[in-house]
């Protein structure tokens, strides 16, 4: 009786992530495609829905800084929901030391106080391995400076000086406004890092 109530356990779980993965894809889709619509109130409130119930795609800054509809308030949203996941990641490798141990099993994941989004985020980072290693799962995971480095250089191969004044503006308003750390610092650094080399986006930092 205990081995059918643990395979119909297991195959619960198997249905549940099968179900999650196939909503997340559109999800995903409708992510995109929203980001890249003309902004609105009503865009704004429904990636926001979205990301609710999905971890923030990386792609997406780079959906954004490709676009002539980029738009801060929808940047300002995407770098707050990628700030969340690092602290998730933090947070994550701060409750494997529970168990003492680099390597958790699937198991001992779904124990864990976590969404059920960053969960099946995790359990992706580790493909095709089926248990969770924490070191493997650091070396994958591109937190937020990572995905804005990425994000700034397109924006400045693609020449979308919108997407830049934008991030410069967020980045100014982290900085100045009460709201310093090391993170936003670093970003700001990279902007003008990126300035010096391409000469014209500097005219971007004068207005």
């Amino acid at each position: 009786m205990s081995a059918s109530c643990s395979s119909n356990r297991s195959d619960a779980k198997h249905l549940e992530r099968e179900l999650f993965n196939a909503t997340r894809v559109v999800y995903t889709k409708h992510l995109r495609s929203v980001l890249l619509d003309i902004s609105s109130i009503e865009n704004y409130l429904l990636i926001n829905r979205i990301l609710q119930n999905i971890v923030i795609p990386d792609d997406c800054f780079n959906w954004c800084v490709k676009s002539i509809n980029v738009c801060e308030s929808n940047m300002n949203l995407l770098f707050n929901k990628k700030l969340e996941t690092d602290n998730l990641i933090k947070h994550f490798v701060q409750l494997c030391k529970i168990y003492n141990s680099d390597c958790i099993t699937s198991d001992q994941l779904d124990s864990l106080s976590l969404p059920l989004p960053f969960k099946m985020y995790i359990i992706d980072l580790v493909k095709p391995n089926i248990d969770i290693n924490v070191h493997t799962i650091c070396s994958k995971y591109k937190n937020f400076l990572y995905v804005m480095d990425e994000a700034i250089c397109t924006a400045v191969e693609y020449a979308n000086f919108k997407a830049l004044q934008i991030i410069y503006n967020i980045c100014k308003g982290c900085l100045f406004g009460g709201n310093f750390s090391f993170c936003w610092f670093r970003i700001w650094n990279c902007l003008f890092r990126h300035s010096v080399r391409h000469k014209y986006s500097s005219l971007l930092f004068l207005s």
